[in-house]
């Protein structure tokens, strides 16, 4: 007959004296962790909130309903890379841990009122293109209901030192405007039209003025046979 074994944990009850060294040891650790991963988890979102020119606050989960599955999480945030964009999920006590101390993530308009946001909270990050950033998460909602839009941060001023809050709206608003490649090409369009123009009346005036003196020549050559 197998004699039934029990662990050191089991035999010794985690007492004030043993509790870091007997049982008590690997809920411990497992605290550390989490608390090790908080803080890295933390550092990440404010290096990003320093970096983005443009942050979008939505929640891709609404309290006793299906928020997004895998496959529309992953669609999402490859729509985000393609725009040199990123999207995190995070716990909202995390989040505004993080906009309170990232050097003054608060506005003249307010502060983003993360507990205000209803359902799971994720955070679309813009490090280029603002506009291209706005038409991605807008297009995704307009998709699918389940991802919703509360409001953003606009990083404008010189050197992009002040922040703008945005309301969900404007976020909108921002979406509907030309991204800067669209911006380019309307400007050169712009810019190119004037000088084919001018080329084309400077071809003209060229094709005329030898027509002109083609006459003359055959003039000449009749007059002096």
């Amino acid at each position: 007959r197998k004699r039934a074994t029990i662990s050191p944990a089991e035999a010794e009850p985690a007492t004030s004296s043993n509790f870091f060294y007997g049982g008590g040891s690997r809920f411990y650790i497992s605290i550390m962790k989490s608390f090790e991963q908080k803080k890295k988890e933390l550092a990440k979102l404010k290096d990003k909130l320093a970096k983005a020119k443009l942050v979008i606050f939505t929640s891709f989960a609404r309290a006793g309903e299906k928020g997004l599955n895998v496959a529309e999480m992953r669609n999402l945030k490859k729509a985000l890379r393609a725009v040199n964009g990123e999207y995190v999920v995070g716990k909202k006590t995390l989040i505004d841990k993080a906009l309170k101390t990232n050097n003054g993530q608060g506005t003249a308009d307010g502060r983003p009122d993360i507990f205000g946001y209803e359902g799971s909270s994720g955070i679309a990050f813009g490090f280029g293109d603002e506009a291209a950033t706005a038409k991605v998460l807008h297009t995704f909602a307009k998709k699918l209901p389940k991802l919703r839009v509360f409001g953003a941060l606009l990083r404008q001023g010189f050197g992009g030192r002040a922040l703008k809050l945005l309301d969900d709206k404007t976020v909108l608003e921002l979406a509907k405007l030309p991204n800067r490649e669209m911006m380019l090409a309307r400007t050169i369009g712009m810019i190119k039209y004037p000088l084919s123009g001018l080329v084309n009346v400077l071809n003209a005036n060229i094709r005329n003025l030898v027509g002109v003196l083609n006459q003359i020549s055959n003039k000449d050559k009749i007059r002096y046979g």
